[in-house]
């Protein structure tokens, strides 16, 4: 969940195209990409830093529309490396313990601040991470501060949150939810921005880091010499609709309209068993050890022994 920059900004820019949700069946399959061996992961290199820009990375656009899912994705964040360092990662946010709704895509995506969510919230989209990096408020769009756009690489415990299924009025943000959290040694880099060097009635225009590199071409991507290259055998899983959840938000009349998929479509399992389930088949290089909260500092399994080629859907 992202709070909702390109909203506010609709009085600077008219963006947000239709995007036309994946409709999914009992026989869809979510498939992160199968592990190379440790071995070759090792020794892989096939990520150039920084990667280069992907077409599809585009404003308004449904990302990787040609199917292929990211190996890289992105983040802005007002907390600097040192501080993601002493913490192992980037941890889920607001605190508290979890409950059953805290693993709802839906609730993540609305962005309820009383429920602690399970979920770090990635795009695939440059000026969106350039812009969360720097606001100050969703309230306030021209108000920026300092912050860091991350550069991160993509692992299966990371889900396509509208490939969930996930009706949403915010398109554009292309996020991927990264179940559990993020781990330092899967942050390729950063790029240190200053709030004094950035007009704010750009920063929606820089679709890419090569459009921003024009005008700014002092600010580089910065390494992050604790990247562990074993992660470049990995990509995202794709949607996972059976923790999408059941929420309601007031529409214009201020009543409230049913979104997303119902839970009671998924009856077998509450959200947190069915999240259990997934981070089982595809959280193990993340250092998944079983159950949550997740510990960003455990030692992964690169192994693949416990992962699964294929997670599947469950049927309704």
């Amino acid at each position: 969940m992202f709070r909702r920059a390109n909203t506010l900004s609709c009085h600077k820019v008219a963006v947000l195209a239709t995007v036309c949700l994946l409709q999914l069946s009992s026989h869809t399959y979510a498939t992160p990409f199968k592990p190379q061996s440790t071995s070759d992961a090792d020794t892989s290199d096939a990520i150039t830093f920084p990667p280069p820009d992907d077409a599809n990375l585009d404003w308004g656009n449904p990302p990787y529309s040609n199917g292929d899912p990211p190996q890289v994705v992105l983040r802005g964040d007002s907390r600097s490396p040192e501080e993601l360092q002493q913490t192992g990662g980037m941890p889920v946010g607001y605190g508290g313990p979890f409950t059953n709704q805290s693993f709802s895509l839906e609730t993540h995506h609305i962005g309820k601040k009383k429920v602690p969510t399970a979920y770090v919230s990635t795009t695939t989209s440059f000026s969106i991470a350039l812009d969360y990096a720097t606001m100050v408020s969703p309230l306030d769009f021209d108000a920026r501060k300092d912050g860091w756009v991350y550069m991160i690489h993509a692992t299966p415990n990371m889900i396509d949150l509208l490939g969930s299924g996930i009706k949403t009025s915010w398109p554009s943000e292309h996020e991927y939810s990264s179940m559990g959290g993020i781990r330092y040694d899967q942050i390729m880099g950063w790029l240190s921005v200053s709030a004094d060097d950035l007009d704010p009635d750009e920063i929606l225009n820089y679709k890419t880091y090569k459009d921003f590199q024009k005008d700014h071409p002092k600010i580089k991507w910065e390494k992050n010499k604790q990247y562990n290259k074993k992660y470049n055998a990995f990509k995202p899983s794709q949607g996972q609709p059976q923790l999408v959840g059941n929420e309601t938000w007031p529409n214009s009349l201020g009543q409230d309209t049913p979104r997303g998929r119902p839970a009671s479509e998924y009856p077998q399992m509450t959200l947190e068993g069915w999240a259990v389930e997934f981070m089982n088949r595809t959280a193990w290089p993340v250092g998944w050890k079983g159950a949550f909260p997740m510990d960003l500092k455990a030692r992964g399994d690169f192994g693949g022994e416990k992962m699964s080629d294929q997670v599947p859907v469950p049927p309704r």
